[in-house]
């Protein structure tokens, strides 16, 4: 996906709605964002 890193926040803020605080291992959070068709380096880049 091009421009990843400029959508980074509000892709988290789609994994992490309502302003809810959860904790999320790296490896579940990376899942997430493939889920959302980012690749691996992308999703490397947003955390």
């Amino acid at each position: 996906m091009e421009g990843s890193i400029e959508l980074a926040p509000s892709l988290i803020n789609s994994i992490f709605k309502n302003g809810q605080v959860k904790v999320m291992r790296r490896g579940e959070l990376i899942g997430r964002l493939k889920e959302m068709d980012i690749d691996h380096d992308d999703a490397e880049d947003i955390i």
